[in-house]
């Protein structure tokens, strides 16, 4: 896990810009500080090696080459060629994925080595995790690189009194004196959804990369960052289905993109732990990593408020662990250990989140075991259709096709609905009917924590509902040819960058522990988005686990979608929530709207 900051501007202020950022990314694990200056540019690293050997020249995560500086921070493998596109597909396993991202040289070493004859387009040829930082001594250019699915994030914003300033986590830049104070539509978003947008932040000045993108900065920073996207996931989902649907041919693709996928997240080790849940998505990488004699130790949290329940995962878990002969360990967390180690899960929060507790337990776990790299399966649900919500959608568009005939047959349907959500207490039965229009809205709903019509009894700020309604629609989304294709599309943008994957990073940071995400890989989208529509039912998630050799037991593959859960609202509402004064429109509704308020208020103070 690397920690860095860099600053453009005059040589005394970025020199304290780059102190305050030390101040604050000292304060999780790491084992070096590494420093480098030059006229008008500073860069600070809080370096944790995860290797299992280091680098010749003894950097993994900064390199410094012909009057350019680079820092990584995540994983990435180039390609050899244009035709390899950073995949192994064409090779035995685990043969020339090492090849492509040995440890011959550091990360930072590599990328700046493909990255400097065409600073614009040669990231299309990485696969992996990166926020990439590169400065150009003799142009006074700063390139920002960010990877395509977002799983990095990097965050950018001005100094006061000038200067530019860049890092990995945000709160690095709120300790620069970057932020001006809350961002309004930051905590807007948090509202709406539980977590905050990925275009922006709740801290007012600090901006959000954009994924796959290339940023430029000159001097003397006039303007922000002149981005170029390099790969727009977008137009990966946009491709049309299939003519039709070879169930065979399928796997065999999915397969080997599967495998392809893990050997790629992994190919700089020969053992990596895991998390494992009792579901397909981390069984599959479970089974892969098996499979290619890379499998670490396999963690599991449990709780025993779930002991017997649908959504235990243990008994699931052991069952998979079994199967591959992995190395099994189950930690069960008390609710006194919650409460003593969530004062430093709020301080390390590097944006608000409703989840995210179960990830930092886990990892505070495997981090006292000695872990320095985990894998996931985070991104599984998004690429194979595996959530619920599908069901809700695709009932909707049928319900809304057929009333849509009717003489004010939507009308009637939603003044029905408000009057049921206004009596029964429901704000969902209340609101979702002004959502109805377009895809975008339908989308949003099942997410929904407040909806925009709820925003002013709870934001300090005015916010008129039309602004918060437009903040659900700036995707930019493309038509596609089914709501599968849609709906998966948006998640790849909104539940895997903004929820999973950026809890990771900042839970990661606090306990030196990097994250790596095999499913959430341009290649293995590439391969199934042709088949995307024909997913329907469990089908994209039965071919998902089928990819190992051998595949998930059949008990496993025919459970029921839990999703994973824990005690703590419950442990919250029985300890906290009577202490607190809600506003009304949050006493109403699931707990997951006094939880969103309870994280605000102590956010505000």
């Amino acid at each position: 896990m690397t920690l860095f900051a860099a600053v453009l501007g005059e040589n005394e202020k970025i020199s304290e810009a780059v102190a305050a950022a030390r101040r604050r990314m000292t304060r999780f694990p790491g084992d070096r500080w590494r420093a480098v200056a030059r006229p008008g540019f500073a860069l600070g690293v809080w370096q944790r090696w995860f290797g299992e050997s280091a680098p010749p020249d003894g950097d993994w995560d900064v390199a410094e080459r012909d009057g350019w500086v680079a820092v990584v921070s995540g994983h990435a493998v180039v390609a050899q060629d244009a035709a390899a596109a950073g995949s192994v597909a064409g090779a035995p396993d685990g043969t020339s994925v090492a090849e492509c991202g040995g440890a011959a040289m550091g990360l930072a070493a590599r990328l700046l080595a493909d990255f400097v004859s065409d600073p614009m387009t040669r990231p299309r040829r990485w696969q992996g995790q990166f926020a990439f930082v590169a400065w150009h001594e003799a142009t006074q250019r700063l390139f920002l690189v960010r990877d395509p699915f977002g799983i990095e994030p990097l965050y950018w914003g001005r100094l006061p009194g000038g200067g530019f300033a860049v890092a990995n986590l945000a709160k690095t830049l709120v300790a620069m004196g970057v932020a001006d104070g809350p961002d309004a539509l930051g905590w807007a978003s948090f509202f709406l959804w539980g977590n905050v947008d990925g275009r922006r932040t709740v801290f007012s000045g600090v901006e959000a990369a954009p994924q796959g993108s290339v940023g430029v900065v000159t001097l003397p920073c006039v303007s922000g960052p002149q981005w170029r996207v390099f790969r727009d996931l977008r137009t990966l989902w946009a491709v049309p289905s299939a003519p039709e649907y070879d169930e065979a041919a399928a796997q065999v693709a999915i397969s080997r993109a599967v495998r392809d996928a893990v050997a790629v997240a992994t190919a700089d080790r020969q053992r990596t732990a895991l998390f494992l849940s009792g579901g397909i998505d981390s069984g599959a990488v479970a089974g892969v990593l098996a499979q290619l004699g890379r499998a670490g130790t396999a963690y599991t949290l449990a709780f025993a408020e779930m002991a017997g329940q649908g959504n235990d995962e243990r008994p699931w878990a052991e069952r998979i662990a079994r199967h591959y002969g992995l190395t099994h360990r189950v930690d069960q967390v008390a609710e006194p250990e919650f409460w003593a180690t969530l004062p430093d899960f709020l301080d390390a929060m590097d944006q608000p989140t409703l989840d995210g507790i179960n990830f930092w337990l886990s990892c505070q776990k495997a981090a006292q075991a000695g872990e320095r790299v985990v894998c996931t399966g985070d991104g599984g649900d998004e690429l194979f259709g595996g959530f619920t919500k599908l069901v809700l959608w695709r009932r909707a568009e049928r319900v809304l096709r057929w009333v849509r005939r009717l003489p004010a047959g939507e009308r009637v349907l939603v003044a029905l609905m408000q009057g049921y959500g206004t009596l029964r207490r429901r704000p969902k039965w209340r609101w979702a009917g002004n959502y109805f229009a377009t895809r975008d809205h339908l989308y949003f709903i099942p997410y929904a924590v407040f909806f925009p019509e709820e925003l002013p009894d709870l934001l300090d700020s005015v916010m008129p509902v039309a602004q918060a309604r437009a903040l659900l629609t700036e995707g930019a989304f493309p038509e596609v040819d089914c709501l599968e294709r849609a709906m998966q599309m948006r998640d790849t943008f909104h539940s895997m960058p903004n929820l999973y994957m950026r809890d990771a990073h900042w839970i990661g940071a606090a306990h030196g522990v990097q994250f790596r995400h095999p499913l959430a890989s341009v290649s293995l989208l590439t391969t199934v988005a042709p088949w995307v529509c024909a997913f329907r039912g469990r089908r994209g998630k039965t071919l998902l686990a089928q990819a190992p050799q051998p595949p998930l037991p059949p008990e496993v593959v025919a459970r029921p979608k839990a999703g994973f859960a824990t005690p703590v609202a419950g442990w919250l509402a029985q300890r906290v929530f009577p202490t607190i004064p809600f506003p009304a429109v949050a006493t109403i509704g699931s707990v997951e709207r006094r939880l969103a308020w309870w994280l605000y208020q102590e956010w505000s103070r």
